[in-house]
């Protein structure tokens, strides 16, 4: 057993993200202190951390050229302050 903090501090997630997800799944808390028995906890970690979907690659960030000249231009400045104080 441990507590909904202990267990949103263990998967690293927010106690109202837990707090909420109970609450969907009828497991009856009413604060982080309220205690998660063992099969709680095996539904929380099914949702959590077995969930498909975070096994999904991410979608790749599209920059505008503008940004990208932008940030060419920033990594050479500190490569060459780097280069300057070595």
């Amino acid at each position: 057993m441990m507590s909904v903090l202990e267990y949103a501090l263990d998967i690293s997630k927010e106690v109202s993200e837990i707090l909420d997800k109970c609450r969907e799944l009828g497991i009856d808390v009413k604060n982080e202190e309220s205690e998660l028995n063992e099969n709680d906890i095996v539904d929380l970690d099914n949702i959590f951390l077995l969930n498909k979907n975070s096994l999904k690659p991410k979608k790749k960030k599209k920059f505008s050229a503008t940004t990208i000249t932008h940030l060419k231009g920033k990594l050479s400045h500190n490569l060459r302050a780097i280069t300057i104080t070595m």
